[in-house]
């Protein structure tokens, strides 16, 4: 996976905090458990189908995500 094409769950959770979102909120929009939010923010490179899904419960998208890794 290419470093501009990769997703790390950090990246995920600066998002997340930007939103002022908890991970049991986004968890909820996913219908996970908040466990499965906080092991995704743990990983070094999360699955893109699952970053759609992330983004999604986020009400974010790819562009804004971008935004967030330049800072």
């Amino acid at each position: 996976m290419s470093a501009e094409k990769s997703v790390s769950g950090e990246l995920i959770r600066k998002l997340r905090n930007l939103k002022g979102l908890q991970q049991k909120a986004v968890a909820s929009n996913m219908g996970k458990k908040q466990q499965y939010i906080s092991k995704l923010e743990r990983l070094e490179y999360i699955k893109l189908n699952t970053v759609a899904l992330l983004l999604t419960a986020l009400n974010s998208n790819m562009a804004e995500l971008e935004k967030i890794r330049t800072l």
